[in-house]
This record gives C-alpha cells, sequence and structure tokens, in this order.
C-alpha cells in the first residue's frame, strides 16, 4: 500500500536530503575557500612578515566580496578588517621605533 510504501522510503529520502545538504555545504565551502582561509593565511603571513602576500589577498578579498550581503562572509570580513587594522598599527610603531636603519623603515613601508 501506500502507506508502506512512505513508511519505508521515508528514512532514505530523509539521508538522501541530508547527504545533498552536506554535498552543497562542502560545494561552497571548496567555491569560496580563498575567503574562509583567509584569516588563517593573513595569520601565517603575519609570522613570515610577508605584508605583500597580505595585501594583494585582502584587496583581491575585497574585489571579490567587499560589497556581499552574504551574512557569513561579512563576519569573515569583519575578521579580516580586525586583523588588517592590527597590522596598520604594528607597521606604524614600528616606523617610530628608534633607532632603525634607512633600510629598515623602506622595508616597512613597503
Amino acid at each position: 500500500s501506500l502507506k508502506e510504501a512512505t513508511h519505508l522510503f521515508h528514512g532514505v529520502l530523509t539521508r538522501r536530503e541530508k547527504a545533498e545538504a552536506t554535498r552543497n555545504a562542502l560545494a561552497v565551502m571548496t567555491r569560496y575557500k580563498f575567503l574562509f582561509q583567509l584569516p588563517i593565511n593573513i595569520d601565517r603571513n603575519i609570522k613570515n612578515e610577508d605584508v605583500d602576500v597580505i595585501i594583494n589577498d585582502y584587496a583581491r578579498a575585497l574585489n571579490l566580496f567587499g560589497k556581499t550581503e552574504v551574512s557569513v562572509f561579512k563576519k569573515i570580513l569583519e575578521e579580516v578588517e580586525t586583523k588588517i587594522m592590527n597590522i596598520r598599527i604594528n607597521l606604524k610603531s614600528k616606523l617610530h621605533q628608534m633607532p632603525s636603519t634607512l633600510k629598515q623603515q623602506k622595508k616597512i613601508i613597503r
């Protein structure tokens, strides 16, 4: 009967829907991997003192997601903005530290 068929396939259909939702979530994460990994990449590049990569990644993120209305993306961009502000403060304080050579100051400015 229809009732038995519905009962038998309900579990199968529920699992299928969950699997599809998981696949969709993974596809979104893969598609926007750059943005999701940006905060961690910024931290790694700070440790490596690779400011050029940070600047390029930040500019790319703003270009791609700067006007987004997606709340998850906005939250990530807020975290990135906080990290960028801390980098700016840190670089400014390094410029004001004495003594520093002209070569060190040029490196900080670049």
